[in-house]
């Protein structure tokens, strides 16, 4: 039993260490204050909501792709992520907790399956030792990178990814797991459409870097000829997985933003080295305020670290110094990105190319836990690794929200018995003042939400045309 918890002990310092890190003014404010901003991430804790109305069937949630929000569109959970994969962990929470803190609570478990899928991926299927794999999983789980989801928070669940990669890599021994894999991955889209679709862009792009090499070639072509039976029928299990994912988002039109569009929202190279951990933004950047939606770095001493650490691979050195390059060049090189978002499906949706990073994460968790074990001194050792967790600490709190607040600004709003549609007017609010606007559709579907009614409000990721409609003026609702 002791030598059990003296191996796990690295896992159990750094998980917690990052989920205080993460949550600290979370912890300070009395479990008041919420991950992300009351827009996006209450948009995401209005679709679990929806998600766990639709389980018990109550009215008018009853159409699982029909949210009753942006009446009357029909259809409306294929405007955004569906949060499969978020919801089947949120609602049995809610029973015990009422919606915002089982967000929070969700949030923080989401947080743990990152750390701990790949702390097994590292320990299990790399080998690695215990502090290396420890500390590669809290890259993973609590880096600058993943901190900035706290905005978005479909993008914490890249844990599927890593499930699924778990189930291929051990499919080797026992084959029936790579169908477990195809599930994974399914799920990963299904909670995520942006985290799903990098995954698959990333082994493809891998998989065509590996066969320039000729070993890696001759070993893919024997793999495949061995096991076409296995690979055709994962291909056509996965395709028949998410071919409801795929009617419903065609059915409401392919998205595709305009390229200048795209480019407004590119961060500069910089960003991408920068981050905006306690370390560069306190000591070298003079407490700047970075934007976390364009800034995706992970700190200029960890970034010299992985370019390190990338060279002290063997035999997969030279593929993975290619996959970097690559992803790099395309996010930062416009014509590269400009072909990619031309002729590669689905790319033209993605509106934020600074979540490309989100196809790094990983990698350059695994370098920097290969590095940390190949290390023998141990001075050297925790030195690298104190550098590495320093970088990682946010400057500045992403729990924007709070419980309490939001609670009193819906309890304002009392709905006529008479009204099954209603509609929060905000046509006086300046057209310009965007965060507002936002912010009062959010007010809107919640509203809508606490009453059990419809609402023309919404808060749609992708354009949508408004169908007209006339609500009496009793279920019009002024703003207070």
């Amino acid at each position: 039993m002791i030598k059990k918890i003296n191996d796990i002990k690295f896992s159990i310092i750094f998980l917690s260490f990052g989920i205080l890190i993460f949550g600290w003014q979370c912890f300070c404010s009395g479990f008041d204050l919420l991950p992300g901003d009351n827009i996006d991430s209450r948009f995401i804790n209005y679709i679990l909501e929806h998600f766990r109305l639709w389980m018990l069937q109550v009215e008018p949630h009853k159409s699982f792709w029909d949210m009753p929000c942006l009446y009357p569109a029909k259809n409306t959970l294929a405007y955004s992520d569906v949060l499969l994969g978020i919801g089947v962990i949120y609602v049995p929470i809610r029973f015990f907790a009422n919606e915002f803190h089982s967000f929070l609570i969700t949030v923080f478990i989401l947080c743990f399956l990152n750390f701990s899928t790949f702390y097994f991926l590292l320990k299990k299927c790399f080998n690695y030792k215990y502090l290396a794999s420890a500390v590669g999983a809290f890259f993973f789980a609590f880096s600058i990178i993943r901190y900035g989801h706290m905005i978005h928070v479909q993008l914490l669940s890249q844990f599927y990814t890593i499930l699924a990669i778990i189930c291929f890599i051990k499919s080797k021994k026992y084959a029936g797991l790579s169908f477990l894999g195809c599930i994974f991955a399914a799920l990963q889209l299904y909670t995520s459409i942006y985290m799903g679709w990098f995954f698959g862009f990333a082994v493809i792009i891998f998989t065509l870097i590996l066969l320039f090499f000729s070993d890696f070639r001759n070993n893919i072509f024997q793999y495949a000829k061995n096991n076409y039976i296995y690979i055709i029928s994962n291909i056509i299990f996965f395709c028949l997985l998410i071919s409801p994912l795929a009617i419903h988002y065609l059915s409401v039109g392919i998205t595709k933003y305009s390229f200048e569009h795209v480019l407004s929202l590119t961060p500069n190279f910089k960003d991408y080295i920068i981050n905006n951990g306690f370390f560069d933004n306190l000591i070298i950047f003079k407490q700047q305020n970075f934007d976390f939606d364009l800034v995706y770095g992970i700190g200029i001493l960890t970034n010299i670290l992985v370019i390190y650490g990338i060279f002290k691979f063997n035999k997969y050195k030279f593929p993975l110094i290619l996959f970097v390059v690559l992803i790099v060049a395309l996010i930062n090189i416009q014509p590269l990105y400009k072909l990619i978002y031309n002729y590669v499906p689905g790319a033209g949706a993605i509106r934020a190319v600074g979540r490309y990073i989100n196809i790094l994460c990983p990698v350059y968790a695994l370098i920097i836990a290969n590095f940390v074990n190949g290390l023998n001194k141990q001075a050297l050792k925790w030195c690298i690794v104190a550098i590495i967790v320093l970088e990682q600490i946010p400057a500045q709190s992403l729990f924007k929200w709070s419980a309490a607040e939001t609670q009193n600004e819906i309890n304002k709003y009392k709905i006529p018995q008479t009204c099954s549609v209603i509609f929060l007017d905000y046509s006086n609010i300046p057209s310009e003042n965007n965060f507002l606007l936002d912010k009062i559709e959010m007010d809107g579907v919640w509203i809508a939400l606490k009453n059990h009614v419809y609402t023309v409000n919404g808060y749609p990721t992708i354009p949508m045309k408004r169908i007209s409609f006339k609500l009496s003026p009793e279920c019009i609702i002024e703003l207070k």
